[in-house]
């Protein structure tokens, strides 16, 4: 098995399943739409790949298939990661992008003796006040 295969996967995208379960529950996008009260465009859109399933929309399409909006949004959301992995033009450009450098070890003794250093002062400042208050 080459590497190509083994990173390979089969992401259903949101338009093949909901297909998919049109085809299940034997109805139409228009006959979706009127259930759903969406659009009748918006479901072809989707059919189409050409809209994204929003969490509003998610939330219909959950309500009537008896999944939920996690399912539809996670769906979209791989399809979107999937595109862009396979985008030779945007992987090239995330390589010009600058990485941050790691972080710095902190000396937790330091750090400590600097927190109580803190709260003495903080005391010594409040009996000052207390003072001036009386």
């Amino acid at each position: 098995m080459t590497q190509v295969q083994r990173t390979a996967k089969v992401i259903q995208t949101p338009a093949e399943a909901l297909q998919t379960l049109l085809d299940k529950y034997q109805i139409t996008a228009k006959t979706l739409s009127r259930h759903i009260r969406i659009n009748y465009m918006t479901i072809f859109d989707i059919l189409k790949g050409e809209i994204r399933i929003t969490a509003r929309l998610a939330f219909h399409l959950a309500r009537y298939f008896r999944t939920t909006p996690k399912y539809w949004l996670n769906l979209q959301m791989l399809s979107d990661l999937n595109k862009l992995e396979t985008d030779e033009d945007f992987l090239s450009f995330l390589e010009t992008l600058p990485r941050a450098n790691k972080p710095k070890k902190v000396d937790t003794q330091r750090r400590i003796h600097q927190n109580q250093k803190t709260r003495t002062e903080k005391k010594a400042m409040f009996k000052s006040l207390a003072c001036r208050l009386k």
